[in-house]
């Protein structure tokens, strides 16, 4: 008998945010003034605390097998209607180091401790800075597959898009400039992904603010280095205002979104393990004010609307993770393969109502689809088919993907490559040309008669 068990899981880190979540390792964090988001200080005194880093903090530079990462993250953006992540060399040197950190010590997350094998740095923001990065102002996600499950940036950037924390910290209004790397050893592979705001890392190359007024600290590499308020404030903007005012996840028009979100860390739906791939609108702070959603609706394509769902928002996410400006609408159910499903979608900015509609398709498994309900399902098949097995949760919580089989008959060798495509969805090719495979999956079996 063969067996199969999923370990992957997405991981975000970020200054600004903290988010780990399951089916593909991951987790995100940020980094704020004073380390905790602090008012600015006012002073009547000039003080120089030196240091000024004079490494310089925008690079279009990316390793080659970084490439497709780099691409399909922009890929993304683009779709959103943001403008491309530039490539740092030094927030790739930061992520590098931190993949390489993951795999020597077997370990997951952002957090890396003193002592252990490539240790660079307790936090994303000590790892950037320890390169030379000017700004602590870093967000990190990180994402993790193990074994034989599919291992690639474009699964990895997948997984972190469909965990509502990290997509938000790929999709960041005050980002453009990002830096990943990979490290894997046969086992597991750690992707990292380190994003900053070039304004912010230049106007921490400059000298420390010396004159009366309010000034921020804790953001530059020299954390007592001091930048005035108004400048900070506006370099936070500069990238912001060529942003969007809103921006929709899935975006108008896509066709290949995945159906599914199983878990995140902190869990924004801590009563599943499974659900629906949650849509998203936020609002640009840097040129809204104020918004509200009064109804945010998911439709199926026969025009049937997606009763079971939540709208989570700031005001009831229970991790306090979401702004005032940003809406997530989850289905509570798996989202159906190879769909189009139509949002709708009406709001309020600065009082004034508007709204919106857009349509969107499931990703198409690209072979024939079986999907299993019942146990004891047969499915006749010929050396050579290629084909995928989905089986619907039936509960909140059925998201266990491990997968046994075994084969009877004369074939010699291995009779079927088996792929878990996510963990209630595998993709098998069949290699016996005689005889019975019986494969185990979600408490039920089904057989392969060849």
């Amino acid at each position: 008998m063969q067996k199969i068990t999923p370990r992957t899981l997405p991981i975000l880190l970020s200054l600004l945010l903290a988010a780990c979540l399951g089916g593909d390792e991951g987790e995100s964090e940020t980094a704020a003034p004073n380390s905790s988001a602090s008012a600015p200080t006012t002073t009547d005194s000039a003080q120089n605390p030196g240091g000024d880093a004079t490494t310089p903090t925008s690079m279009n530079h990316s390793d080659t097998h970084n490439d497709n990462g780099y691409d399909y993250l922009n890929t993304l953006r683009t779709r959103a209607g943001m403008t491309s992540f530039h490539s740092n060399s030094l927030l790739q040197k930061a992520a590098a180091n931190h993949a390489a950190y993951l795999t020597n010590n077997s370990a997951t997350g952002h957090h890396e401790s003193e002592g252990l094998a490539g240790f660079s740095g307790v936090s994303a923001a000590e790892r950037a800075v320890a390169v030379g990065y000017p700004s602590r102002q870093v967000a990190e996600n990180v994402s993790s597959s193990y074994g034989s499950e599919e291992s690639s940036y474009h699964h990895s950037i997948d997984g972190l898009m469909s965990a509502i924390y990290h997509r938000l910290a790929f999709l960041s209004f005050d980002s453009d400039e990002v830096g990943l790397d990979l490290s894997g050893n046969g086992e597991a592979t750690n992707y990292v992904y380190n994003m900053g705001n070039s304004a912010i890392a230049s106007l921490c190359e400059e000298s420390s603010f010396s004159g009366v007024g309010r000034y921020y600290t804790a953001i530059c590499s020299d954390s007592t280095k001091r930048l005035e308020a108004g400048a900070y404030l506006s370099a936070n903007e500069t990238i912001a205002t060529e942003q969007p005012d809103r921006v929709l996840w899935p975006a108008e028009g896509d066709r290949d979104v995945p159906p599914v979100f199983f878990e995140e860390d902190p869990d924004p739906l801590p009563a599943y393990s499974v659900s629906g791939y949650p849509i998203s609108v936020q609002f640009n702070p840097a040129k809204v004010a104020s918004a509200a959603v009064t109804r945010f609706e998911l439709f199926d394509d026969s025009g049937v609307a997606i009763s079971d769902t939540l709208l989570l928002s700031a005001d009831n996410d229970p991790n306090q993770k979401l702004s005032p400006l940003e809406f997530v609408l989850f289905p509570l159910q798996r989202l159906q393969w190879a769909k189009t499903y139509r949002v709708e979608l009406e709001y309020t900015v600065a009082n004034l109502p508007a709204s919106l509609t857009w349509s969107f398709t499931t990703r198409d498994p690209g072979t024939p689809l079986y999907t299993i309900t019942t146990e004891g399902e047969n499915i006749s098949a010929s050396a050579g088919d290629t084909f995928v097995v989905y089986m619907p949760p039936t509960h909140a919580t059925d998201s266990n993907g491990s997968v046994n089989w075994s084969y009877s008959g004369y074939s010699s060798g291995d009779s079927v490559e088996v792929e878990l495509i996510d963990k209630n969805t595998l993709r098998l090719e069949i290699i016996a040309s005689d005889g019975k495979i019986s494969v185990s999956f979600h408490d039920k079996v089904f057989t392969i008669t060849l």
